[in-house]
């Protein structure tokens, strides 16, 4: 089973359940970023932006964007991600579409902090951001996804993909853009619709990659992307046994 694969089996089945105090906390915290984002200046032009944009994905990325303007929401600093100013407004606008509550929206919000405080830390947040990569951007899908797909009821299967596509869709940085009405908020607006899209088209019938992700660890994948000839298929080895993927290469004996 490959990463994707375990972590899409834990959005579908939700994990543990998440601690009630803490998740108060960060839901708390996160309004309140998102009630003083849609005070600002750039809160209110994108509120007039999205007015006429009444779809679901629409409203999960315009909530999103008010949040995280707000550059008050928490932050996780192993992985240099932001990760409630995303998770939470979108777990609640999903929810609200879907007329979920209770504890499916609480395993929601716990997937989705999981999933982008996991990636935003297995690529090294604080160490890329010095190179202008915007880990919270780039791991934004991935954690929107997670929480779309336990709210949609995704299968494991279906949320690996998920997971998949929202990497695809996933972009490293935004540039510099200035100015009152910047275009760094439409663009983590747009990343977290983006996670949206992934879980909805997986629902679909629409498939991700799974290999590609951990080539140094897969077993299947070592050392590259066996869908594009690149690497070694470990378990294929010809009177090998006990073999395992190490730093990119096959092992065993």
């Amino acid at each position: 089973m490959t990463v994707l694969e375990q972590l899409g089996a834990h959005v579908a089945r939700g994990g543990a359940a998440p601690p009630r105090d803490a998740l108060r906390l960060h839901v708390a915290d996160t309004v309140g970023a998102w009630i003083a984002g849609s005070a600002t200046p750039e809160g209110r032009a994108l509120l007039k932006f999205g007015a006429n944009r009444g779809a679901m994905p629409d409203r999960v990325a315009a909530h999103c964007a008010l949040a995280r303007l707000s550059e008050i929401d928490d932050i996780h600093l192993v992985s240099a991600t932001t990760p409630g100013a995303l998770v939470v407004p979108a777990a609640l606008t999903i929810a609200a579409s879907l007329d979920q509550e209770g504890a499916r929206l609480a395993e929601a919000i716990a997937v989705g902090y999981d999933a982008m405080v996991r990636l935003g830390a297995a690529i090294g947040g604080p160490s890329i951001l010095y190179r202008g990569i915007w880990p919270t951007y780039l791991a934004a899908p991935f954690g929107v996804a997670a929480v779309a797909a336990r709210l949609l009821g995704l299968t494991e299967t279906q949320a690996a993909h998920a997971l998949g596509i929202a990497l695809v869709l996933a972009s490293p940085g935004v540039g510099r853009p200035s100015g009152t009405t910047t275009s760094r908020w439409l663009a983590i607006g747009n990343a977290a619709r983006n996670g949206v899209t992934a879980a909805l088209s997986a629902q679909n019938g629409f498939t991700g990659d799974f290999e590609c992700l951990d080539t140094i660890n897969e077993l299947e994948s070592c050392g590259g992307c066996a869908s594009i000839n690149e690497g070694q298929d470990c378990t294929a080895i010809k009177g090998a046994w006990n073999v395992g993927c190490e730093h990119g290469r096959c092992a065993g004996e």
